[in-house]
């Protein structure tokens, strides 16, 4: 009975090691030589991560022209949901962080998803840059809700707080479409 004990912990070493190994290989074949730890943590987490493919922030794939999003809001007769960032920000306005906060709850991506037209856009395209006042200098991106007519009816930071993000979505709703959700 000892012999099968001791041979079983000696294979579960054995095994615990050789996986242990693999994993330190994976990160040093990862890793481009010679290269900053910050670069490669970056490198892990691209812009086209959170500007394009928005599906963890959105269900739907958002738009990224204001002409197009308010010509569909129209048609559909929504509003406008607008994230504004700050690509050359190193952290693009927390994006990611703060967005991904924002949306984190399935209840608000679907309200989102039923009421709004999605724009997610960069503050270096002229006609989202107007829709950021002068004296805010994008450290954290910018929520803004448009009528279908190009109104403002909402501007904020996009606050990093999902049950925040729920109560804001639902009375923006309640206070521009007149519905309770």
């Amino acid at each position: 009975m000892e012999a099968v004990l001791a041979a079983a912990t000696i294979l579960g070493g054995i095994a615990a090691l050789w996986y242990f190994w693999e994993r330190i290989a994976t990160l040093f074949k990862s890793k481009p030589k010679g290269a900053p730890i910050a670069q490669t943590q970056q490198a892990a987490a691209p812009l086209d991560s959170t500007v394009r493919g928005h599906r963890p922030f959105f269900l739907d794939e958002p738009i990224n022209d204001l002409s197009v999003a308010l010509a569909e809001a129209k048609k559909r007769e929504l509003l406008v949901f607008t994230v504004i960032f700050d690509e050359t920000h190193p952290q693009k306005s927390r994006l990611t962080y703060s967005l991904g906060c924002f949306m984190d709850y399935h209840t608000t991506k679907k309200l989102v998803q039923e009421h709004f037209v999605v724009l997610v856009g960069p503050a270096s395209d002229p006609e989202l840059r107007k829709l950021v006042p002068g004296d805010n200098p994008l450290e954290n991106c910018l929520w803004v809700v448009l009528s279908p007519d190009g109104e403002i009816l909402r501007r904020e930071g996009v606050y990093a707080n999902a049950d925040e993000g729920l109560k804001r979505v639902r009375q923006v709703i309640k206070d521009f479409t007149g519905r309770a959700v």
